[in-house]
């Protein structure tokens, strides 16, 4: 088995409303996340909720209180990075995913880091 070290999820925009997916794990793969950057790139403070969502029978499931692991309010032009201890959090079944939402949409960015395992 590979273990590659990677951008999990591509830099992206964080949604606002609801949680949305910003990595899933392929199929035949255990992913570890070891590292999550938040940057704001607003004027404004902003709030911002990570969850850590098991797949629901194979599909992305949803986010909750029982799985958020990041809520954290970031100053304008500020960065937050959380890194985790190896392994880091692993995800082992396709769909697992990490979410994210933030209190306005477009104004903080997200990148996921870590390793998969194919």
């Amino acid at each position: 088995m590979a273990i590659t070290p990677k951008r999990l999820g591509e830099i992206q925009a964080v949604n606002n409303g609801a949680a949305g997916t910003v990595y899933a794990v392929p199929a035949s793969t255990t992913a570890y996340v070891r590292s999550v950057t938040l940057h704001n790139v607003d004027t404004s403070t902003r709030s911002v909720q990570v969850w850590n969502v098991l797949d629901a029978a194979g599909a992305v499931g949803v986010a909750a209180d029982t799985n958020q692991f990041i809520n954290v309010d970031i100053l304008a032009g500020d960065t937050v990075l959380v890194e985790f201890e190896a392994p880091g959090i692993i995800m082992e079944d396709e769909n697992d995913s990490i979410q994210a939402q933030a209190d306005a949409a477009n104004k903080v960015t997200i990148q996921v880091s870590g390793f998969e395992e194919v």
